[in-house]
């Protein structure tokens, strides 16, 4: 189903016609009901900035903390009791999700270091490019990525061992294609609009996460 920022609109007071209304909110009330809109999608009009700067400039030394205290922020916003249920959802989602759940903060948080083994893999007739595929094996534990991934290297130069003879390792630092939890209930929220991620590649060839806009 197309999400659309009707369904974040009808959920607060400052869409429909419960505008007028809106414009009586004050305070943190009203820009916890901004701020609702402005992470409901990625677009981040200049009418957004003092909501979204009050609400990052809540942080804690704890993660939990700092998650706990952004959605009692968001919860200052009154709801109709139509949209309750589906307000909290939302909110409990933004809380977890905002500012955590972007393509640049995951490939930051997922990012691991992980020892490799590469081997070329032998070919005949050989490639006419001059290339060679070299296959990335996993030698550490690391939970939902896949164990191999095949790399092409153009040296000019039909190779199939190293200079030493045999397969070579390396560490590598890799970014998991398994998307957190608190991440997918933010970007599949039906209250949400255009917060779609999409993973490029392979975890062992520079795969990594990139916004769908």
């Amino acid at each position: 189903m197309r999400k659309t920022l009707l369904g974040a609109c009808t959920a607060v007071m400052l869409c429909g016609a419960a505008a007028a209304q809106a414009q009586d909110l004050t305070g943190d009330v009203r820009l916890a009901c901004e701020a609702i809109l402005c992470l409901s999608s990625p677009a981040r009009p200049d009418a957004c900035a003092a909501s979204l700067a009050r609400y990052f400039s809540i942080s804690f030394r704890l993660f939990t903390d700092t998650v706990r205290g952004r959605i009692n922020f968001l919860k200052l916003c009154p709801v109709s009791g139509a949209d309750e249920a589906g307000m909290n959802a939302l909110v409990t989602a933004i809380g977890n999700g905002a500012g955590f759940c972007d393509a640049d903060s995951l490939n930051r948080s997922l990012a691991s270091t992980v020892d490799v083994k590469e081997c070329p893999v032998p070919e005949w007739p050989p490639r006419a490019d001059g290339c060679t595929v070299w296959r990335r094996s996993i030698l550490s534990d690391l939970p939902g990525d896949p164990m191999t991934a095949d790399v092409l290297r153009c040296d000019g130069r039909q190779t199939y061992l190293n200079d030493d003879g045999e397969c070579r390792s390396m560490t590598l630092t890799v970014v998991s294609h398994d998307l957190p939890a608190y991440c997918t209930a933010f970007v599949n929220n039906p209250m949400t609009y255009g917060l779609g991620l999409r993973y490029d590649g392979a975890p062992l060839a520079g795969g990594h996460w990139t916004s769908e806009r």
